[in-house]
């Protein structure tokens, strides 16, 4: 996934990476709780700024939509610190804001 072509890219490219080398971009994006890896370009260009985006090289990976949904479920499920008892979790998970298993999604067992 991207968290491994980030580990190899910076292996190798390291000082010409963007997000290792402004310091001040990372900055700002903290500033508006979001992370250099995980924002869109646009956020990430607003957060090194135009001269040193247009000079950059860049290019994008597209993961199977399939496989980043489930992950997305799971994160949802198990990494949003929504598996902590009540007091100790974050307000949104009361809410919940994913659907209930039925039919479509059973909780336990062989399929049907």
């Amino acid at each position: 996934g991207g968290t491994a072509m980030i580990a190899i890219l910076g292996k190798h490219s390291r000082p010409q990476m963007l997000q290792f080398t402004s310091p001040q971009a990372l900055a700002k994006l903290r500033s508006i709780r979001s992370r250099f890896f995980h924002a869109s370009a646009a956020l990430q260009q607003w957060a090194v700024g135009e001269a040193a985006w247009r000079d950059a090289y860049r290019f994008a990976l597209v993961r199977n939509p399939w496989a980043r949904q489930v992950s997305m479920f799971h994160f949802l499920l198990e990494t949003a610190s929504c598996a902590k008892p009540c007091g100790q979790r974050a307000a949104h998970c009361d809410k919940r804001l994913l659907p209930q298993a039925g039919p479509w999604l059973p909780s336990a067992g062989p399929p049907p």
